[in-house]
Order: structure tokens, then C-alpha cells, then sequence
């Protein structure tokens, strides 16, 4: 670990480091886990906080149901552990959505760590604070999403990585063979990684420091490879869920709107929970703040070995993302931890060059980040045509959940107005009537049921 005068608060930094390490890592966790606490409080009060967004959530939502059931032999990794979760919180989706964040909490003290013994306190707080407040890492985390899975796992790979910089021999191979073997999972989750996974292996053994010989590096590359293809192509990784992937119309198209500023909804959710949740309209950090200070860190940071594998996964994961029809903003969320640690890179280094007095870094700072920041922030993702109909499709849902059947049938005629052809509105009648049958059912006879409003 590096230590220097800058990592020292009042001098107490610098004589207990491990202490300051412990109160920085402590304080970060606790912001996080305050922002979530106070994001799933919104969202469960709000009207959407009842249901599972997105069609292809509410095929995942089923999924781990019919596991539960015992109706699902085989299912793959991410099904199961959604039906893990509903199984200890009883299927609240809000208990499951504070344990989906609790997850990120913990990816984030992973990535802090290994920022923390490759470079320097003040780059692992400044990447921590970055992923603490990073608004869609919050929404998408909190959501059934699979990527909330993916983005822990390469986490915990980063974490391992940074361990095995620092060890030789069979524990070396012991901890590589164990970051395959998160990679594999993680690609299992979101089969987009399967790239960087095979990049992991090519790469890696050129990133360990040390003379290593020919025969050291490609036993690396396979402690890396083998189980990181192994769960790729097991029964865990199953297909995905509610049509997430299909073919891209063109590259070009899919590279643009992998790479804009805003955050691509994959429906009415975003925008909708944007309206109905304060927090996800504060001015925290967004796609477009991160992208261009993490292109600066990743310029600044290319001849620095230990940064290579975190150039490595949003380079290879943009090229996966060129050649997928993109479902939502959310297909980039796995390469988020390494563009988080890259933009906390950047502003290191602009710190440092502040302190210098280094006119020279900062000019060439200021192109590159406008350089950018223009573009990315002119790339305007359309809505879907369909978006005002799911939202509906949705609030429906959600009336429906809470026994409020009119309400749920008059938004429902709303969706099928706007999008007759909007799938899950039939279901949903049929819910309905099945709800209404079952309440007269149990109604005693004489007494009267009026329906909340």
C-alpha cells in the first residue's frame, strides 16, 4: 500500500493507518447504506412499490415463485438466488430489495479494499463515495435486475485480484483459479461478461507483478479461463429472461446509446420512479458525470499495470453491448465498478496536479473531459413508443396487488387504449376478475364490500 502526506488527517492517519482505513471504509458504508434506506422507504410508499417492474423482471419475479413451489427443477443461477431471497424475507419485495442493496453495500467495501491495497486511501474513498451516491447503481440494485448479482461478483473478483498481486506460487494460482470462478458466475448471471472473461485470461498473467516465465503465465491464464467458462456454459446460466437480448440493428447504433449521458429506461420504470421517489431527482452522480472522468483516469492510468484489468472489463463489455440490442441502461451496469474506480483514478490525479500546480495536467484535463462530456450528453436514448401504456400497465398492477380492482381495470383500459397490443393486460383483467370472485366468495352473506377509492 502506498502512504504518503496526503493520506493523513491531522497526523492520526499517519501513525494508525489500519485505524484510518477502518473509519473511512466504516463511514462510506454507513452513507451508502443511509441513501438505499432512504430509497426503498420511497419506493415501497409509492404506488409501483408493490410490484416487480418490467416484463422481464416479472418473468424473473415468476421464476423464483415457481422455485419456491417446488414447480422449477433446474433453473438457473439468478432464479434461484431471488427465490433464496424470497424464501428468508417471506417474498416481501421490499425486505428483498433492502438485500439486493445490502449486496451493493458489500460490492462496494470489495472494490474499496482492492482500490485501497493497489493504490491509495484517498483514490479508495473518492471511488467509494462515487459508488455510494451513484443514483442508477441505487435503482437498478434495488430492482430484480440480474446485473445487481453480476456487478458483486466481478467485485469480489477485483477484491481477490488485488491479493493475488501480492502472493506467488500455489496461493497465486489458488486465488486466480477463484476470480474464474467468480467471473464464470457473474457471466452465468449476465451472459454479456463471457467476454471479459476470456480477456481476464489473456490479459491477467501479463498484469501480475514480477518476472514470470512462459509456463508460470499460462498456467495463470487457465487457473483464470477454466473456471471462468465452466458456469458460462453450465445449466446455472440458463437463457435470459423476458426477450432481454436480441439482434442489433447495427453497431454504430448500440455503441451510441451504450455511451449516453442519459439513462436508458427498458420501459416506464425509470422515468416512473423518478416521479414518484425525491431521491432519484437529487443531483447525484450520473452516467454523465462518471464516463468522462473515467476516459481521463483510464488515459492517465494506461501504463499503470494495476489499472489494466479495470481499462479491460468497460472496453470489452462496450464491445459485447455494440453487437446487443440494448434492453435498458442497465445492460452497462456490470462495468460499472471499473468505471467508478477509473473516474476515482481521474480525480486523484486532478487533485494531485492541484496541489503540483501543474498547469499542464489540468489543460489537458479540461479537453479531454469536454471532449466527452458533449457527446455523450447529445446522445438522446428514445422512450419507448409504448412507455405511457406500461406505466398504466403497471399502476394497474399494483391496484390490483392491494385489492383496489377498479382502479386496476380502469388503468388497465387506459393501457389498451394507448397499446392494444401491450402484452400482460388480459392477465391482468383475468386477475382481477379472479380477485373480485374470490372476495365475493368470502363476503358473508348481508354484509356489503365497497372497495377502497
Amino acid at each position: 500500500m502506498e502512504h504518503d502526506r496526503q493520506d493523513g488527517f491531522l497526523g492520526w492517519a499517519g501513525r494508525h493507518p489500519r485505524w484510518a482505513d477502518a473509519v473511512c471504509l466504516l463511514s462510506i458504508v454507513l452513507f451508502a447504506v443511509f441513501l438505499r434506506l432512504v430509497y426503498v422507504a420511497e419506493y415501497t410508499m409509492s404506488p409501483l412499490g408493490v410490484t416487480a417492474v418490467a416484463p422481464d423482471v416479472a418473468a424473473h419475479d415468476a421464476w423464483a415463485r415457481q422455485i419456491l413451489a417446488g414447480e422449477a427443477a433446474g433453473a438457473p443461477l439468478y432464479p434461484r438466488f431471488l427465490a433464496m431471497l424470497y424464501r428468508r424475507t417471506g417474498g416481501a419485495l421490499g425486505a428483498v430489495r433492502d438485500l439486493k442493496l445490502l449486496l451493493d453495500t458489500a460490492a462496494l467495501a470489495l472494490a474499496w479494499v482492492a482500490v485501497r491495497r493497489l493504490w491509495r486511501r484517498r483514490t479508495a474513498c473518492l471511488a467509494g463515495l462515487l459508488w455510494s451516491a451513484y443514483l442508477p447503481l441505487i435503482y437498478y440494485s434495488a430492482e430484480l435486475h440480474p446485473e445487481g448479482l453480476a456487478v458483486f461478483l466481478v467485485s469480489l473478483a477485483f477484491f481477490l485480484w488485488s491479493f493475488a498481486a501480492a502472493v506467488a506460487g500455489r496461493s497465486r494460482l489458488a486465488l486466480l483459479g477463484g476470480i474464474g470462478l467468480c467471473l464464470g458466475l457473474a457471466a452465468a448471471v449476465q451472459p454479456l461478461l463471457l467476454l471479459f472473461v476470456v480477456g481476464v485470461a489473456a490479459l491477467g498473467p501479463w498484469c501480475l507483478p514480477g518476472g514470470a516465465t512462459g509456463r508460470e503465465r499460462l498456467a495463470a491464464a487457465l487457473c483464470l479461463l477454466v473456471p471462468g467458462l465452466l458456469p458460462a456454459f453450465s445449466p446455472l446460466a440458463g437463457v435470459a429472461a423476458g426477450g432481454e437480448f436480441m439482434a442489433a440493428p447495427t453497431p454504430l447504433h448500440n455503441l451510441a446509446y451504450a455511451w449516453s449521458a442519459l439513462e436508458i429506461p427498458s420501459g416506464s420504470d425509470l422515468p416512473e420512479l423518478q416521479f414518484y421517489t425525491p431521491l432519484m431527482r437529487l443531483p447525484f452522480p450520473r452516467f454523465g458525470w462518471i464516463a468522462p472522468l473515467a476516459v481521463l483516469g483510464a488515459w492517465l492510468r494506461r501504463r499503470d499495470r494495476r489499472a489494466w484489468l479495470w481499462l479491460l472489463l468497460p472496453a470489452v463489455h462496450t464491445l459485447a453491448l455494440a453487437f446487443v440490442a440494448l434492453a435498458g441502461g442497465r445492460q452497462r451496469l456490470p462495468m460499472l465498478p471499473a468505471l467508478l474506480v477509473l473516474a476515482a483514478l481521474g480525480l486523484d490525479a486532478l487533485i494531485d496536479a492541484w496541489v503540483r500546480r501543474d498547469v499542464a495536467v489540468w489543460r489537458f484535463a479540461t479537453v479531454l473531459l469536454l471532449a466527452v462530456f458533449v457527446p455523450i450528453h447529445l446522445l438522446r436514448p428514445p422512450l419507448p413508443r409504448d412507455s405511457a401504456a406500461r406505466s398504466l400497465l403497471l399502476a394497474a398492477e399494483a391496484s390490483c396487488r392491494l385489492g383496489n380492482f377498479d382502479h386496476a381495470e380502469q388503468a388497465a383500459a387506459k393501457a389498451a387504449e394507448l397499446a392494444p397490443d401491450l402484452p400482460g393486460i388480459e392477465s391482468l383483467r383475468e386477475l382481477c376478475r379472479a380477485g373480485r370472485e374470490r372476495r365475493a366468495d368470502a363476503t358473508p352473506p348481508g354484509d356489503t364490500h365497497r372497495e377502497e377509492p
